[in-house]
């Protein structure tokens, strides 16, 4: 099991950012768009041909699903090709301890990663920029729709490193009242809300890693002779071995 409990202090600051009204706190620049389309274009993963077609079929009404898929298909091909291939050649270059090609190969997999992410980043830039500005520009809008449809078919960037938790089942589940607090919202300073300033501009993190052992002992103790058979929660013995370790909650 893993407790959980809201900071007030926090949950009151994230509430009044949105009480009543919300404001930012300085204006959001347009051209944001621009600059992310000219960094996905440099990528050189698809060509303004590839753009066109898939737009074409999106607003053909007569065209099927097939077709769309069709479209598409070699841009997804091509991406998830290079990926594979960079995870193979990071596997052989760790094998050979060889420091150089190892760099290069994970150069190439962060790369591709950050291009995916870019791609969400855009669909949802433009998404919220396109209602208050006028692009006036059909290959920005043409950008978003192709990006939308290809982002769901790139099923790489969220590998897990493989963790056997096939002996570890979830017991017990128990609710504790820890108190109510008062939290004025009218009160006080109200937090203004930051523009967007920048986008595309990520970096691949670094994973931050703990022994199992060590989480589960942890875990453990938040409820070490708190628990009785009546917090038992037979139905959720698996619920661990099909998701990540989360649980909930105490109020």
């Amino acid at each position: 099991m893993l407790d959980f409990v809201n900071d007030p202090v926090e949950v009151l600051e994230s509430f009044k950012m949105y009480h009543t009204t919300a404001e930012l706190s300085s204006t959001t620049d347009p051209h944001l768009v621009y600059n992310l389309r000219s960094k996905l274009d440099a990528a050189g993963h698809y060509d303004d041909f590839e753009v066109d077609r898939v737009v074409d079929v999106e607003l053909d009404p007569d065209a099927k699903q097939s077709d769309l898929i069709k479209a598409l298909e070699p841009v997804q091909d091509r991406l998830i090709k290079r990926y594979k291939a960079a995870q193979a050649a990071l596997k052989v270059a760790k094998d050979k301890h060889d420091d150089k090609a190892t760099k290069s190969a994970q150069d190439e997999l962060d790369a591709l990663v950050l291009f995916k992410s870019d791609l969400g980043a855009y669909v949802r830039l433009y998404t919220f920029l396109s209602q208050i500005f006028d692009y006036g520009n059909t290959g920005i809008e043409k950008r978003a729709i192709f990006y939308k449809r290809l982002l769901p078919l790139l099923e790489f960037g969220r590998e897990r490193e493989g963790i056997d938790l096939s002996k570890v089942v979830l017991t017990h589940h128990d609710l504790k009242d820890r108190g109510k607090r008062n939290l004025q919202l009218s009160t006080g300073e109200t937090p203004k809300i930051d523009p967007l300033t920048g986008a595309g501009g990520g970096s691949v993190q670094d994973k931050e890693k703990a022994l199992l052992k060590e989480i589960i002992e942890k875990v453990n103790d938040l409820f070490e002779g708190e628990l009785t058979d009546h917090d038992k929660l037979v139905y959720v013995n698996n619920v661990i071995t099909h998701g990540s370790l989360i649980s909930t909650t105490s109020s």
